[in-house]
C-alpha cells in the first residue's frame, strides 16, 4: 500500500468537538434516587450527531444514568411522544477517581459510538440541541447545590 505524502483519507477524518453543561445552570437542583432531571442544552453544528465520549466532575460519587433524547418532550407516557434514544451509565461511586482523595470526582466514559439526532427545529443562531436527563440510579439522592459538569465528546455527522 503507497503511503505517499501528502495523501489524507477522507472517509477517515473526524472533527471531535465539546459541549458542556454548566455547572451553575444546570443539573443544580436535588435529584432523588430513580428520579431524572431534564436539561436541554443548545449548541450542536448539526442535528446528527457521534457522540464518542462523556466526561462528569460531580462533587457526590453515585452511580448517574445519562439519558438522551431528541427532543424536548424528553419522556413521555405515551410511547409516540416519547423521544427516548439511548443512556450512558457513569458509576462514578465504583470507577471514580479524586486527586489526593478529596474534592471532586472524575469519570470518563469513551470509545461511545451513539449515533444522536435532535428531531426539534434550531435555535434562532441556527444551533441544534443536546437534550439530557440525570437520573441517580443508585448511591442515594444528589443533594441540591452539589455541582456537577458533564462534557459529551462528539462528531458532527451528515
Amino acid at each position: 500500500m503507497d503511503y505517499s505524502p501528502g495523501i489524507i483519507n477522507i472517509d477517515r477524518a473526524e472533527r471531535i468537538m465539546t459541549i458542556s453543561t454548566d455547572k451553575d445552570v444546570h443539573f443544580t437542583g436535588a435529584i432523588g434516587l430513580n428520579q431524572i432531571e431534564y436539561e436541554d442544552i443548545p449548541g450542536l453544528p448539526t442535528n446528527k450527531i457521534t457522540i464518542r465520549g462523556v466526561n462528569i466532575q460531580a462533587e457526590e460519587a453515585r452511580l448517574y444514568t445519562l439519558w438522551l433524547w431528541k427532543s424536548s418532550t424528553h419522556a413521555n407516557s405515551d410511547l409516540d411522544v416519547d423521544s427516548f434514544r439511548d443512556f450512558i451509565n457513569l458509576d462514578v461511586a465504583t470507577s471514580g477517581k479524586r486527586i489526593a482523595g478529596s474534592g471532586q470526582w472524575y469519570l470518563q466514559s469513551s470509545n461511545l459510538c451513539i449515533l444522536y439526532e435532535d428531531d426539534d427545529p434550531p435555535t434562532a443562531e441556527g444551533y441544534y440541541t443536546l437534550h439530557l436527563g440525570l437520573m441517580v440510579s443508585a448511591g442515594g439522592s444528589k443533594s441540591a447545590g452539589k455541582n456537577i459538569q458533564i462534557d459529551i465528546m462528539f462528531s458532527p455527522r451528515l
